[in-house]
């Protein structure tokens, strides 16, 4: 199982409590993947699962799929960035209006 930007590893390691063989945490954020390192610790579950931080986790899954690296099971929790809308910028609503 491979649970891409894990945040603090909940679905995989409910996973690896549910019986999957190997679970890979993959995170981008330092503070996150000791989190999710300190979670599987504390439910008992290192032996099961990796935890993995790097730096652009595009890349990383990248390069596991040109090398070969195959799961059977995939969550992508992807963090998506909302940029604020030119007419909330430029006060058509207000200042700054949130809808």
């Amino acid at each position: 199982v491979l649970d891409a930007w894990a945040q603090c590893g909940q679905w995989g390691l409910r996973c690896a409590a549910a019986g999957a063989q190997e679970v890979v945490l993959l995170e981008d954020s330092l503070g996150l993947a000791k989190l999710c390192r300190e979670n599987a610790a504390l439910n008992g579950l290192e032996e099961k699962v990796t935890v993995l931080h790097r730096g652009d986790l595009h890349s990383e899954l990248r390069n596991m799929a040109e090398s070969g690296i195959r799961f059977n099971c995939v969550s992508l929790n992807v963090r998506i960035r909302f940029e604020r809308y030119l007419k909330h910028q430029r006060g058509q609503f207000g200042r700054w209006y949130k809808p």
